[in-house]
């Protein structure tokens, strides 16, 4: 299990081909600068709910192994999802996405 529940990230994160093995919670958290999570790997359930992505967000290549919860999500900036893969439900329920509804097909 991965906590990083209302966690500020105030430079720059890279989390790019991290491997997070159990439940992994970014919840409330405050991410002030570009993040990368490209080719990282959750194996059980994520869940970014109230997350703020103030700089962009890579999920290019990203596995979600379970459930992502996006719910309430705000991402201003780069937001690139390029080969993300979802094996079971995402949940982007009132996302938003440079101002526009997030809907993940």
């Amino acid at each position: 299990m991965a906590m990083f529940k209302y966690s500020h990230f105030s430079n720059q994160a890279d989390f790019t081909d991290s491997k997070f093995n159990g439940d992994t919670t970014f919840k409330y958290a405050d991410f002030k600068k570009d993040i990368s999570f490209s080719n990282a790997v959750f194996k059980e359930s994520a869940t970014f709910k109230y997350a703020k992505f103030k700089d962009g967000v890579s999920l290019n290549k990203t596995r979600f192994e379970e459930d992502l919860d996006f719910k309430y999500t705000k991402v201003n900036g780069d937001f690139d999802i390029a080969g993300m893969h979802v094996e079971y439900d995402i949940d982007s329920k009132y996302t938003n996405i440079n101002g526009k509804k997030f809907r993940y097909n």
